[in-house]
């Protein structure tokens, strides 16, 4: 493999753990996919809409487009809050919110909209200006907010996983739906609170407009749901390379975060060592001698976080982990924190 392919695949697998640095680079498409460093992990939820595994794969599909193999298994375990409210009407259009899959570290919302004028061919509908909030205080996501170079003053959201157009279910109804990671500093929350104020609609001739308006509402979180559960694992022994390694275990996902003690150069180190790593992903959730691919490495110099997105708590909850690194050679193992 020539050194211009490789660092291509590099560039296309590694993602920088900074939100600006990703988002900038996107101001110019509207319709934006929020690329950055996610950590796809949730915690352990137990709620009172409860889905019968006959209706899973319906729920997968028609409710959450933007799932995981982790989040279909906590979907599977009945973790969703069916949420019973009316839609909410402006200039015609009817918005609701039919799901949610909450915890510490992960939001999925599914949406629906309806278009009560029929006079209006419409093609998709999207949220375009909107802020989702809680009852603490804490902004989740403030659209308006998008391109500021240090998010953590100013929302929670690390990540957001959002299709490019909404599901046309019947000549008026449309379904979307929106997953958010969210960052160490969310906090516990009884209610969501959304401000829509602006909406994309694409109608059938191609035309678009953004469509002004005031879609507001409240969701109360169940406590069930509230009251999660996390799996938390530490460094086991002194490593000569890392200065700190943590686990986080739960429903939906596992995030393994690294501090290593020098600094790793990861276009040198796959110039050098291409023909020796398992992949370019560089270190590996080890199953049964089986090496496990994280969703992504992110990060820089000496601080990477590793999301895996088909690792669940809903499964038996082993007491150590080990991650194997490619670059060290050897595995890193972590135990349980009780």
């Amino acid at each position: 493999m020539n050194n211009e392919k490789l660092k291509n695949e590099i560039k296309a697998k590694i993602a920088i753990s900074k939100f600006y640095e990703e988002d900038m680079a996107m101001k110019n498409n509207k319709n934006y996919f929020v690329k950055i460093a996610v950590s796809v992990c949730a915690c352990l939820i137990l709620t009172s809409g409860i889905v019968f595994a006959k209706d899973i794969e319906n729920i997968i599909r028609k409710i959450f487009k933007n799932t995981s193999p982790a989040i279909e298994r906590a979907v599977d375990q009945g973790y969703i809050q069916n949420i019973e409210n009316d839609f909410v009407y402006d200039k015609d259009i009817g918005i609701k919110v039919d799901n949610i899959v909450l915890d510490d570290l992960n939001l999925n919302v599914s949406i629906k909209f309806e278009n009560k004028n029929k006079n209006k061919n419409i093609a998709t509908i999207r949220f375009n200006k909107f802020i989702v909030s809680t009852d603490t205080g804490e902004i989740i996501y403030d659209s308006n907010q998008q391109y500021v170079t240090d998010i953590k003053n100013v929302y929670t959201a690390t990540y957001i996983n959002w299709k490019e157009q909404s599901e046309k279910l019947e000549d008026n109804i449309f379904a979307d739906s929106i997953l958010f990671t969210l960052g160490e500093h969310s906090k516990e929350k009884k209610k969501l609170i959304f401000k829509i104020q602006s909406l994309d609609i694409t109608y059938n001739d191609n035309t678009k407009e953004e469509l002004y308006g005031e879609w507001n509402f409240n969701l109360k979180i169940t406590e069930k749901m509230r009251k999660n559960q996390t799996i938390k694992y530490v460094l086991q022994e002194e490593n000569e390379y890392i200065e700190s390694c943590t686990g986080t275990l739960s429903a939906t996902g596992l995030k393994i975060e690294l501090v290593l003690k020098e600094e790793l150069d990861l276009g040198k180190f796959y110039e050098e060592n291409e023909d020796k790593v398992h992949s370019h992903m560089l270190f590996y959730y080890m199953d049964n001698n089986e090496f496990i691919e994280p969703v992504m490495v992110s990060g820089t110099g000496t601080t990477y976080t590793m999301p895996f997105d088909n690792i669940s708590s809903t499964n038996e909850i082993p007491n150590t982990i080990e991650i194997y690194a490619d670059p060290f050679e050897s595995s890193i193992h972590l135990i349980r924190e009780f």
